[in-house]
């Protein structure tokens, strides 16, 4: 019995025209069978084996090229994933555990595509892809989602749009085909499902990205529901301003968790190479305003 996504893509597969499906065969190929994203394929090979040993773990860092490494190193001991609490990592075993296996994978492939985007248009829709993932964990747990279901939210954030980010990094690359218009966002879904099921990636991941409805659980908002509300306010943002704007409170106890969090989502930013696709912009509260000096008259 076919599970959703793949009577979804069956159904995609029927009705693709000659030249639609000579172009997602060449992309399937190259990016996805093909693995050119900058790693050895071992390296999934061992982050889905559960007995996989400690020195296997750790060899995956020889798997990697260097900023690929560099930069998980530094989402590991981002402040995002708990370093004031649990303290630096200093083996890559101590960065896949502390991330999770689902995470190292995902940010492998997220960080591959980034170091070989050359556009702006696709580094910004990346950078999307992250500010989608950071603030749908945060805007999960504010809603009061389980941890598990936060970390989906998260996970999720960063796929919603892979499918989009891999046909214009194809594009960019001049291969044998062109793409014609409309095609990253026709495709979308398609190619991000056969990245999940290439990658042996979470299943809810392909249950996000096919949910088109306003969707509930038990007790909130589905996952798919939060991380679609969350990219829209998101695309918002980059549509108008070409970035993230983040309006937070001035510093002080009473905004202290608000100017927490902006102050931990430009560092992980940072710590993703793309601190030049947000902006912190800090506004006092309506309780900070009560306690702020008159502005002097100056007539």
């Amino acid at each position: 019995m076919l599970t959703p996504a793949e009577e979804q893509m069956k159904a995609i597969e029927r009705d693709l025209s000659r030249e639609d499906g000579e172009i997602l065969l060449d992309m399937e190929e190259r990016f996805v069978e093909g693995m050119s994203f900058g790693f050895r394929p071992e390296v999934m090979d061992i982050l889905d084996n559960e007995y996989a040993h400690q020195r296997q773990i750790e060899s995956i860092k020889d798997m990697l090229n260097q900023a690929i490494s560099a930069r998980l190193y530094g989402i590991g001991n981002s402040i995002y994933y708990g370093r004031l609490r649990k303290g630096d990592v200093t083996s890559f075993f101590e960065v896949a555990m502390r991330l999770g296996t689902a995470h190292t994978k995902t940010y492998i492939i997220m960080l591959s595509l980034l170091q070989i985007a050359s556009s702006p248009n696709t580094r910004r829709l990346l950078a999307k892809a992250i500010a989608t993932s950071v603030l749908g964990k945060i805007t999960a747990i504010r809603l009061g989602l389980p941890r598990e279901g936060a970390s989906k939210v998260e996970l999720a954030g960063l796929f919603l749009e892979i499918g989009r980010m891999i046909a214009l990094i194809y594009d960019e690359k001049e291969q044998k085909h062109r793409l014609p218009p409309g095609f990253p966002d026709k495709f979308n879904v398609f190619i991000g499902l056969k990245v999940i099921d290439r990658f042996h990636l979470p299943p809810y991941l392909s249950e996000v990205l096919l949910e088109d409805t306003i969707a509930f659980d038990e007790e909130s908002f589905a996952v798919s529901t939060v991380v679609r509300m969350v990219h829209l306010l998101v695309s918002n943002s980059f549509s108008s301003r070409g970035l993230l704007s983040l309006k937070v409170p001035l510093p002080g106890a009473d905004a202290f968790a608000s100017s927490h969090y902006g102050a931990i989502i430009k560092e992980w930013f940072r710590a993703l190479g793309l601190d030049q696709y947000i902006e912190i912009v800090e506004a006092p509260t309506e309780t900070q305003k009560k306690l702020l000096p008159e502005p002097a008259d100056t007539t």
